[in-house]
């Protein structure tokens, strides 16, 4: 069957882009920004952000430009890198978070302060009990892609299975954990949320 032209374009597009062809470079950006920019937008709290982050995800592209392979889905590639950024933001925005907390707990010794910090560890037991109730499969699927931040395909090949056998579980895990809080009647916390249970698609 012969390729449809779009993807014998993608494909030049793509070849030229490793040889460092910048018009190449931005016509994929054209073609790709917009979607990339709308899904970025529902993850992000700002449009602002959102905007930043998608400048940062293209300046990956043309750094790693070597490493992509023409032969493969760039939108996945895309968003696979969009989805580590995600993630790895929220986890940053996480740890400021809690590190201003333990700041404040050291340097004041109010009410308010403490219970702030006892609900983060209740919320970090709760997470940690969530995951018990998972599968093995799920759990270590949970575990390399949430806590560890690999990629599907990363992922894949420490477990042996495939990439989509990979989205499949964490789909799954993911549903079970979030079952587990309404079970608990318990609002797992707003960043602890985004970090863990969000699923990119």
């Amino acid at each position: 069957m012969a390729l449809s032209k779009s993807l014998v374009d993608e494909k030049d597009l793509l070849v030229r882009l490793q040889n460092g062809d910048h018009v190449a470079f931005e016509m994929l950006y054209a073609r790709y920004s917009k979607k990339l920019l709308a899904k970025l937008d529902r993850k992000m709290p700002s449009a602002e952000e959102a905007d930043d982050l998608l400048q940062e995800l293209f300046i990956k592209v043309w750094e790693r430009r070597y490493q992509i392979d023409p032969d493969q889905d760039f939108a996945g590639y895309l968003y696979r890198i969009g989805q580590r950024m995600i993630i790895e933001h929220y986890r940053k925005l996480a740890r400021t978070t809690l590190l201003h907390g333990q700041i404040q707990l050291e340097t004041a010794d109010t009410t308010d302060n403490l219970q702030e910090h006892l609900a983060q560890k209740e919320a970090q037991q709760m997470v940690n009990e969530a995951i018990k109730t998972l599968t093995k499969q799920q759990q270590r699927v949970f575990s390399l892609c949430k806590i560890e931040g690999k990629s599907y395909k990363q992922a894949a090949e420490i477990m042996q299975i495939s990439p989509e056998t990979v989205h499949v579980h964490l789909v799954k895990a993911t549903q079970n954990v979030k079952a587990y809080f309404q079970r608990a009647q318990y609002q797992i916390p707003g960043v602890l949320a985004v970090m863990l249970l969000s699923v990119y698609h």
